[in-house]
């Protein structure tokens, strides 16, 4: 028993060995955090056409064919047919779609994969959130980075400033543009009138002087020293300081991409961080956002524990050098048949300590059933040779008296 016992257990804790080092014959896949676009993600405008990018991946040992299916927003915009070499050989495939008005995330699923798939934990990807801009003056550039959104020749922040309209060349509706228009808020008035000359006066007598004594009149206080700061406020005050210092470095200047490394500490529990495509760059001097797919939100790298089963994208969302934004997202999958489930040791646990005290307990009640069986078999015998030995007795004769 005990032989069988330690063979289970060797083959549970051997278990992820054999899963890990196992290779599939077929097995198509995306290739992770490569969906692009045609056009700059920072100056997406709704109703263009865009095309999108991805790449698929022939991971197995034999030649396959598959489906590729391309989501914004959940509605399917087009598919396209792979047919992939095998041995890690990758294809570009694309659709066209249109840029919906609000923002849009782009999700990319295979399916029909000739012959069977036999990995499908690899067969779809999320894109990082797409922001999605208007184009108020149709110049082609997006409102969020154009300056002037309507074209008039004031600047969005000098619009603020005098109230008017950045989105309307023409705020007062006059038939004059803001920039030309001295009164951009009164219809009635375009121009300031032009300044009526003075009338000539006489000369103003001279005016007689009197000495009156003078009065000594109280100054206030000059405040030379601003009040003192707290230590919390000199912290922010230092550390938003810092960054700005920061973002104007040469070596920020070069950040392109940002990569998200998740690694695995246990069954629902996931350490993660990301790395960029300058060395050296102190990644904690970086602004940056984790959205963890469960409705968790976070500025901080690190552990993060998962309170259920399923699959979840990660997002993550760091600011670039140019007020700009680099994505990337992963997916994580949180199985309960996983090797990495402690509760499913746990149970696996039980099992085995049910089944050892069963066999236990049947091998102990079978060796007590066998031991009074003996006995009984013993007093059988016992009683079966005194009950012969009493028939084989011969019985005493009394002598009879004359």
């Amino acid at each position: 028993m005990k032989i069988i016992l330690h063979l289970i257990l060797a083959a549970l804790f051997l278990m992820p060995t054999f899963v890990s080092a196992q290779e599939y014959q077929y097995d198509l896949g995306l290739k992770p955090m490569e969906i692009t676009l045609s056009v700059d993600v920072n100056n997406l405008l709704k109703g263009q056409q865009v095309r999108v990018y991805t790449f698929v991946n022939n991971m197995g040992s034999n030649d396959a064919t598959g489906n590729v299916v391309f989501f914004v927003n959940n509605v399917a915009v087009g598919d396209e047919v792979v047919s992939v070499k095998a041995g890690g050989v990758y294809d570009e495939v694309f659709v066209d779609f249109i840029v919906p008005e609000d923002d849009f995330y782009v999700y990319v699923k295979l399916q029909g994969i000739t012959p069977s798939d036999e990995d499908p934990a690899n067969n779809d990807i999320l894109s990082p959130l797409f922001h999605v801009q208007g184009d108020n003056d149709f110049d082609g550039l997006g409102d969020n980075i154009d300056n002037d959104d309507d074209n008039d020749g004031l600047t969005d922040e000098q619009e603020q400033n005098l109230n008017t309209d950045k989105d309307k060349k023409d705020t007062d509706g006059d038939g004059v543009l803001d920039n030309e228009d001295e009164f951009p808020l009164d219809p009635e008035k375009q121009k300031k009138p032009e300044p009526k000359p003075e009338p000539k006066s006489d000369p103003e007598p001279a005016p007689v002087v009197v000495d009156v004594p003078k009065q000594e009149v109280a100054t206030p206080p000059v405040v030379t020293n601003p009040p003192a700061l707290s230590k919390k406020e000199k912290e922010e005050e230092k550390k938003a300081e810092l960054v700005e210092d920061f973002y104007k470095s040469p070596e920020v200047e070069l950040l392109e991409e940002v990569r998200i490394v998740a690694s695995q500490v246990n069954w629902n529990t996931f350490d993660f961080s990301f790395s960029t495509n300058v060395p050296g760059l102190n990644l904690e001097q970086l602004e940056y956002t984790w959205d963890f797919g469960d409705g968790v939100v976070s500025s901080e790298n690190g552990h993060h524990k998962y309170n259920g089963t399923g699959k979840y994208f990660v997002m993550l969302s760091t600011k670039g050098p140019f007020e700009n934004y680099l994505y990337d997202s992963v997916k994580v999958n949180i199985a309960f048949w996983s090797v990495f489930n402690y509760w499913l040791w746990l149970i696996a646990l039980i099992i085995i300590l049910f089944v050892f005290m069963y066999v236990y307990e049947f091998r102990h009640k079978g060796s007590k059933k066998q031991k009074i069986n003996k006995a009984k078999k013993q007093e059988e015998v016992e009683t079966e040779e005194e009950f012969i030995e009493k028939k084989l007795r011969k019985p005493k004769k009394r002598k009879r008296k004359k």
